[in-house]
C-alpha cells in the first residue's frame, strides 16, 4: 500500500472515530499540521501521488465519504462531521463521561481496523 493511501486511510480513521486528538485541528477548519496542504501539493507533483490509485482507491473514498454525507446530498459539511463523530464517540464510551479512556479507544481501534 503506498504511502499516500495509508495517510488517506489514518486521516479518515482519526475522523470517524471522533479521536480527541483529531478534533481540535478539523474542528477549527484547519489542517491537522502547518502547511500540510502545500506539502502535500509540492510532493503530489513532484513525485505523482494525489491520482487515483485504483478501483479499491475509489471504492474506499466512496464508502468514506457516503458515511459522512448524511443527508445524501453529495456534499460533507461539518456539521455532518460532527454528527458522525459524535455518533462514533457514543458508541465506544461505555462510561459516558464524553472522552475515550484508553481500553475504549481500543475497542474503537480494533472495529475501525475490521472495516
Amino acid at each position: 500500500m503506498k504511502t499516500p493511501t495509508k495517510t488517506l486511510i489514518a486521516v479518515l480513521l482519526a475522523a470517524s472515530a471522533g479521536a480527541a486528538f483529531a478534533a481540535p485541528s478539523f474542528a477549527q477548519g484547519g489542517a491537522p499540521w502547518p502547511d500540510a496542504g502545500h506539502r502535500f501539493e509540492r510532493h503530489g507533483a513532484q513525485h505523482g501521488h494525489g491520482r487515483e490509485h485504483g478501483p479499491a482507491g475509489r471504492m474506499m473514498m466512496r464508502a468514506a465519504f457516503e458515511r459522512f454525507d448524511t443527508n445524501k446530498d453529495g456534499k460533507i459539511t461539518q456539521a455532518e462531521v460532527d454528527e458522525v463523530r459524535g455518533k462514533r464517540l457514543a458508541q465506544f464510551d461505555k462510561d459516558g463521561d464524553g472522552s475515550l479512556s484508553l481500553d475504549e479507544y481500543q475497542v474503537l481501534w480494533l472495529d475501525a481496523m475490521r472495516e
